[in-house]
């Protein structure tokens, strides 16, 4: 602990030294930051609790595509990828669509396998508007290429990919990771996957606890609730009257 604790000021200095053609780039656009990470609204307010008044600039597709062009650039550096994470997670606040295929070459190789990135990753694509990524997604998915703690991409795979080709694999992902399943088909199912969802519930399964269990009966329960919600809204628009303009009489 000590060591690590005398090591910090060295590791900041050569983070320092790494983001700055970053941050130089960015100054040039406009937008002016100290770290990477000064994009987390939640690091302003730690600011502003120490009387530092300082508001984080959004992430535009101006930013996100400087960001997204250092992240292969730093793959080949030995040294603590700290950086990495602090684009992936300034990424989180894109204010519209991005392209996700840098992050899914940095899922792909070594680093995102070994380095502890795939998870942060598949948490991004799930809340943000990647662009690219969906044939990716499909196949990854087919092949259950993916971890167990990655199943934010299921609900990537919901957000990014038409019904008709994520549906079914949602389905059959019910059994591998229901949790995340079940959530995805909460967004995108039909009277199909919440009758799917009830027969679920019904059968028995094995648990690795009880607090497991809860947890993702909560979730398949949510999921049912919202696609019946979904199906009664587009029930009712259907069987409404068009709505009649109405006109004046010329004099």
């Amino acid at each position: 602990m000590a060591q690590r604790t005398a090591d910090r000021p060295a590791r900041l200095a050569r983070e320092r030294e790494l983001q700055a053609p970053i941050l130089h780039e960015l100054a040039e656009i406009g937008v002016h930051i100290n770290w990477i990470h000064d994009f987390d609204p939640s690091q302003s307010k730690l600011e502003i609790w120490n009387k530092i008044e300082r508001h984080s600039p959004p992430v535009t597709a101006e930013v996100a595509a400087i960001l997204l062009k250092w992240l292969p650039r730093l793959n080949d550096i030995d040294l603590d990828d700290l950086t990495q994470r602090n684009i992936i997670a300034a990424l989180r606040f894109a204010r519209g669509p991005y392209d996700g295929r840098p992050l899914v070459d940095l899922y792909n190789g070594p680093q995102g396998r070994w380095g502890g990135f795939r998870q942060p990753i598949s948490e991004l694509f799930s809340r943000t508007q990647p662009t690219g990524i969906s044939d990716w997604l499909v196949d990854l998915i087919s092949n259950r290429g993916y971890d167990i703690e990655c199943g934010f991409l299921l609900i990537a795979l919901a957000r990014q990919v038409p019904p008709e080709r994520s549906v079914p694999l949602l389905r059959r992902e019910l059994e591998y990771a229901p949790s995340m399943a079940a959530a995805a088909l909460g967004e995108v199912g039909r009277q199909a996957e919440a009758e799917l969802l009830e027969s679920y519930l019904k059968q028995p399964h094995e648990w690795e606890s009880k607090d497991l269990e809860r947890w993702t009966c909560r979730r398949i329960e949510r999921a049912i609730r919202l696609i019946r919600k979904r199906c009664q809204l587009q029930t009712k628009t259907a069987a409404k009257p068009p709505h009649k303009r109405a006109t004046k009489r010329r004099k």
